[in-house]
C-alpha cells in the first residue's frame, strides 16, 4: 500500500501546477488586469467604471494539471465591477471588457456565454487563456450580493441575463 501512495504522490507532484510559484501565469494574470484597467480609462475617460477582482477555480483552489498536449494553461479570474446589475446590460458590460482588451496582437478575446476569454498563443499554438467571468455587486442592508453576466452578442434577449451568483460562498465551500 506505502508503495501505491508514494506513486500517486509521484504522479501528482509531476502534473500538479502550482500557481503560487509559477511567476508567469501570475505575470500574465496581472497583464489582462492591468490591461483591462488602462482598456477602460481609454474607453470610458473620465468616467471609468471600478473593478476588483480574485482568483476562481482551479487557480484559486491549487487544483491545477498540467495541460495535455494541445491544451493549454487556463485561468479564471472574477471581475466584480463597482455597479448595480439593474444599471447596465450583462453583454454590454462583456462588450466593454472585450474593446479594453482586444488591442494586443499576441492575443485573441472571445465573448463567451459564462465570461471573456482572452487567449495567448506561443509558436502558433495556443500557450494559455484567462477566463474572466464578469460580476455586478449591489449592496442589500450591508450585505454584497454578486451576479454573474451570461450571454453571447448574439443571444437571445432571454439569454442575456446577470444571474446571481456567489463566488465568495462557494470558494469557502470547496476549501
Amino acid at each position: 500500500m506505502e508503495k501505491i501512495q508514494s506513486q500517486f504522490i509521484k504522479f501528482h507532484d509531476a502534473i500538479r501546477i502550482d500557481f503560487d510559484g509559477s511567476q508567469p501565469l501570475r505575470d500574465k494574470r496581472d497583464l489582462v488586469v492591468g490591461d483591462l484597467r488602462d482598456g477602460l480609462k481609454r474607453v470610458f475617460y473620465p468616467y471609468t467604471p471600478s473593478f476588483s477582482y480574485f482568483n476562481q477555480g482551479s487557480y484559486d483552489l491549487a487544483t491545477g494539471v498540467q495541460p495535455i498536449l494541445g491544451e493549454d494553461y487556463d485561468i479564471d479570474v472574477g471581475i466584480v465591477f463597482n455597479f448595480s446589475k439593474n444599471s447596465h446590460r450583462p453583454v454590454q458590460v462583456k462588450e466593454w471588457v472585450y474593446h479594453a482588451l482586444n488591442t494586443v496582437a499576441a492575443r485573441t478575446v472571445e465573448i463567451k456565454r459564462p465570461c471573456v476569454r482572452v487567449q495567448y498563443h506561443k509558436n502558433a499554438a495556443k500557450w494559455f487563456h484567462v477566463d474572466l467571468a464578469i460580476y455586478s455587486t449591489d449592496n442589500y442592508w450591508g450585505n454584497e450580493v454578486n451576479h454573474i453576466a451570461k450571454g453571447f452578442i448574439g443571444s437571445s434577449e432571454d439569454k442575456k441575463i446577470w444571474e446571481l451568483s456567489e463566488p465568495f460562498k462557494l470558494k469557502e465551500l470547496l476549501k
